[in-house]
């Protein structure tokens, strides 16, 4: 089985933002951008690909639409739906986030886990226990 993963980051749009944001319009335009344009080569990797592999994927901090952002980040439905669109997800969300769990293939489950919908903004719990203290200051 293969499968093509996105982890995040899939699109920066600095060139879009306003107060540190940026829109789920903007967000769509981008990824779609991603899908369309030639010269980046997704499109013609997609092609190659059709039927071939498993694509799937969620957010990071970038493309969810802010550095860092969390839990207060506004519009977090409209800006997981983007993605789930780019990625070919039905976006019949039954729960708050983006997590999920993919069946690959008989005995094969992937889970996708959901690091940003609620998360404190500016936490950054993956690397707080290099840090002394780090595990019970780092999300404060």
């Amino acid at each position: 089985l293969d499968a093509w993963l996105w982890l995040g980051d899939a699109v920066y749009a600095p060139k879009h933002k306003q107060k540190g944001l940026t829109s789920p319009e903007t967000l769509q335009e981008e990824l779609n951008e991603l899908k369309q344009n030639a010269t980046i080569g997704y499109r013609d990797f997609l092609a190659r690909n059709s039927g071939k592999m498993v694509v799937a994927g969620v957010y990071d901090d970038h493309d969810f639409g802010g550095n860092d952002m969390g839990r207060r980040m506004p519009l977090k439905n409209e800006r997981r739906d983007v993605l789930g669109d780019f990625l070919g997800y039905d976006n019949k969300w039954s729960h708050e986030g983006m997590y999920h769990r993919m069946d690959l293939e008989p005995g094969v489950k992937m889970l996708m886990l959901d690091t940003r919908w609620f998360r404190d903004d500016h936490c950054i719990p993956s690397v707080a226990h290099w840090v002394p203290m780090g595990n019970a200051i780092a999300c404060m």
